[in-house]
């Protein structure tokens, strides 16, 4: 999955270039809040696990 993001002054514009689950992009965002500048699809599972969700492989 590649998402950009962009920090402009005032907004956050995140451009997403294949579809996922929103709950994915959650786990990507949090992850990066987190520390982490490249998620791996490990540390997605992880986070989604941390809460009982379970991600598709074929989504990460």
């Amino acid at each position: 999955m590649k998402i950009e993001i962009i920090l402009e002054k005032k907004s956050v514009h995140i451009r997403l270039h294949i579809k996922a689950e929103m709950k994915v992009v959650a786990a990507y965002l949090l992850a990066m809040l987190g520390g982490k500048t490249v998620p791996s699809a490990e540390h997605l599972k992880d986070i989604l696990g941390s809460v009982g969700a379970e991600a598709d492989d074929g989504r990460i």
